[in-house]
């Protein structure tokens, strides 16, 4: 009898990571990191207490990433789509919608166990998630995922192209392959294997004339803290792919060898430094840190990597500004 082997990575362990993320912005939220009104409803744990470098961690992230999406939906005055892959729970849609800063087109995509929670929550008692898509939201088969004319949620598996094309190509998500559109992927490229993460990114390229990319993912992954980082993931069946994200350089080569022009990288201590001085020394008045030194370690250990299709890289790192402060 052939032996039974443990996939290596195992897709419920994956989903949990969004759960857990979920949860750890409204902590941070809760002590006024950020303002994010919808992740209350998202998670609905009760309160667990993360340590102060987590939730200063989450906040450059939130920060830095949402500074970028409004650079890019204010050089085009709205008329662009964002695509989020892997989106979870995510509540940036709402929170763009809020500031009159949403795009023509929003969707997330994620996997059907992920969307059809998110469909749910939506559809609850939590009015404010629901009033933003509009008075035009039509819920899919099986409750699995929504559309409005602004926003669609739709379930799919990054890793089967053909169903992703063809539910981005659905009449009722309205995406124009021509429109300037950026996609977003945070802690998504990292959980897949080099030639699906490649079909994925060649995909994007090769079908939207117009694309942006904004990935957030680890970086610097050859020394002993990464090897403790990819050994707890591993032994949550949770395996990081880290030959293309090991350095900048190799994080930049993925993009260009599938059709991506242009692309810079830095890591997040490096972008936390370019966020405004006041911002930054209100953040830190929030909570001490006991191991200054460990922060660094896990900043320099996550990164953003930027990149087009087009001659014109038109989001930048020296121009972080937004309006999400406590």
């Amino acid at each position: 009898m052939a032996e039974f082997r443990v996939p290596a990575t195992d897709d419920n362990s994956v989903i949990l990571t969004n759960d857990e993320a979920s949860c750890s912005k409204k902590f941070a939220v809760s002590l006024g990191y950020w303002k994010d009104p919808y992740i209350k409803c998202m998670c609905k744990q009760s309160q667990i207490r993360k340590t102060p470098e987590i939730s200063r961690g989450y906040f450059g992230r939130v920060f830095v990433i949402r500074s970028l999406v409004e650079q890019f939906v204010k050089a085009h005055s709205r008329n662009c789509q964002i695509v989020s892959v892997g989106a979870g729970y995510d509540t940036l849609y709402w929170n763009l919608s809020a500031s009159g800063l949403s795009p023509q087109k929003y969707v997330e995509v994620d996997f059907p166990s992920v969307t059809r929670i998110k469909t749910t929550i939506i559809h609850s008692k939590e009015e404010q998630l629901l009033k933003a898509l509009g008075n035009d939201v039509e819920v899919l088969p099986s409750r699995v995922g929504c559309c409005s004319s602004s926003y669609s949620l739709l379930p799919a598996d990054l890793r089967n192209l053909q169903h992703l094309d063809t539910q981005l190509k659905l009449p009722s998500v309205g995406l124009d392959l021509n429109v300037p559109t950026l996609f977003l992927a945070e802690c998504v490229l990292m959980y897949m294997p080099e030639k699906e993460c490649d079909s994925l990114l060649s995909y994007f390229s090769q079908t939207f004339t117009d694309s942006h990319f904004i990935s957030y993912d680890v970086i610097n992954m050859s020394d002993r803290f990464a090897e403790v980082m990819k050994s707890n993931m591993g032994s949550r069946r949770c395996t990081l792919y880290t030959d293309d994200c090991s350095t900048a350089q190799a994080q930049r080569d993925r993009f260009s060898r599938n059709g991506w022009a242009t692309s810079v990288v830095e890591n997040m201590e490096s972008l936390y430094q370019l966020i405004d001085s006041s911002e930054r020394s209100r953040v830190e008045k929030i909570e001490m840190l006991d191991e200054v030194h460990l922060l660094s370690e896990l900043m320099v250990h996550y990164c953003i990597c930027l990149a087009t299709n087009t001659d014109n890289l038109l989001l930048s790192f020296h121009n972080l500004t937004t309006t999400i402060g406590g």
